[in-house]
Order: structure tokens, then sequence, then C-alpha cells
């Protein structure tokens, strides 16, 4: 499976998964060589030809929260509304 990823309209690279169903990432060779490129992400440098699963793996948002953040939201009590 691939997914073609596009930055307004232009073709940045692509996004396949492999038989193990491992994320991979390829910049098109345009967009490396294009002036004012800039990576896809932090993670993704235009330097490399292609990006391992350990750089394109999905982080779920609460990935980054700590586990004190995660209880407190946990314990929040709703606002009384106003009459």
């Amino acid at each position: 499976m691939s997914l073609h990823v596009l930055m307004q309209g232009v073709p940045m690279g692509t996004l396949r998964q492999d038989a193990h169903g491992n994320p991979h990432f390829a910049y098109t060779p345009a967009w490396q060589n294009a002036a004012g490129a800039f990576p896809l992400s932090l993670c993704l440098s235009l330097s490399a030809a292609t990006h391992a699963p350990g750089a394109v793996a999905a982080r779920t948002p609460s990935s980054s929260l700590r586990p004190n953040a995660l209880k407190r939201s946990s314990q929040a009590r709703p606002m009384a509304s106003r009459p």
C-alpha cells in the first residue's frame, strides 16, 4: 500500500507500508532538489533517500503527555452553567 504526499498540490514523496506493516517514506527527487524545499518533519531529513520505520512511525498526541497530566485531565470536573 502506498500514499502519495503532496504539499500544495506538488508531489513531495511517498509513504509506503511494507509486508510487515512498517511505514517507509521517500521524498521525490524533484522535491529534494527544489529550491526552497523543506522536510515533511524534522525527523525526515531531505538528505536521506528513504526513511525507515523508526523515523516514520506515527505518534499519538497522548504519547507525549506525562502520566500526571493524564491523571489531572481525567479528574477535571465540568464547569457549572450560569442561569
